[in-house]
């Protein structure tokens, strides 16, 4: 049942006959709408496998952030699901996303239906998008959007298990990230400054002003301090 039946639904209990007879059965077609429609999205919200760790004995853990479940939206074939209930983790190593069911039960999101998400840390929101490689780009998954504009600037974050290097030790998560823009349809990786230039250099007279004129500092190691350049070439656009 969809929403368009559960609706003609609803409407056919409240003009199959008149007066105040018909309450009880368009309360009992009200509620029905609400427990089909609460079906359907949990249907779509919880299409997936559950999930086990298979890493409990490495140390640390293969999630972006934090171990714990944090707040946030996903936004599964064009439906955003949002609220109190709903809790999120971003498995970095296996590069998949996780939820928990009102039953306590782990799922590992389709993430072929996943469009995007967001997690909510520090007081801070992070917004994901989940790219498709195509012929001229091979980067797919999920990625941080740190500049959301028509040149756009990715993370995208992952965790390598780093051997133990000696008796006593254990195997250990390390995470890492790297830097991408998307200029004219093409994925860049970003190294530093002199590599945003080189991206940028059909505005480059126009770039060196601005980088000449701006003296904020450029690093890899905060991906954020990319964006005012691109945000200054988009407008030159």
């Amino acid at each position: 049942m969809n929403k368009y039946v559960c609706l003609l639904t609803f409407y056919l209990f409240v003009l199959s006959g008149p007066g105040y007879g018909n309450t009880i059965s368009v309360s009992r077609a009200e509620r029905s709408c609400s427990e089909a429609h609460d079906t359907i999205d949990r249907q779509i919200l919880y299409n997936g496998r559950v999930w086990r760790n298979n890493f409990m004995n490495i140390d640390g853990n293969q999630f972006l952030f934090s171990n714990e479940f944090l707040p946030g939206s996903v936004t599964i074939d064009g439906k955003t699901f949002n609220g109190n209930n709903l809790k999120l983790k971003y498995n970095i190593y296996d590069d998949e996303l996780l939820t928990v069911t009102n039953t306590g039960t782990v799922l590992q999101l389709n993430r072929e239906m996943v469009d995007d998400f967001t997690l909510k840390f520090d007081d801070r929101l992070y917004l994901f998008r989940n790219l498709q490689k195509d012929s001229l780009n091979t980067l797919d998954g999920y990625v941080q959007v740190v500049y959301d504009g028509a040149t756009p600037l990715f993370v995208r974050y992952n965790k390598e298990i780093r051997l133990r290097s000696s008796v006593g030790e254990n195997d250990t998560f390390l995470q890492t990230y790297r830097i991408y823009v998307l200029k004219d349809g093409v994925i860049h990786k970003l190294a530093n400054k002199s590599s945003l230039k080189r991206i940028l250099s059909d505005r480059k007279e126009q770039m060196k002003n601005f980088f000449r004129s701006n003296h904020s500092h450029i690093s890899k190691s905060i991906p954020e301090s990319f964006s005012p350049a691109l945000r200054f070439y988009d407008s030159l656009r």
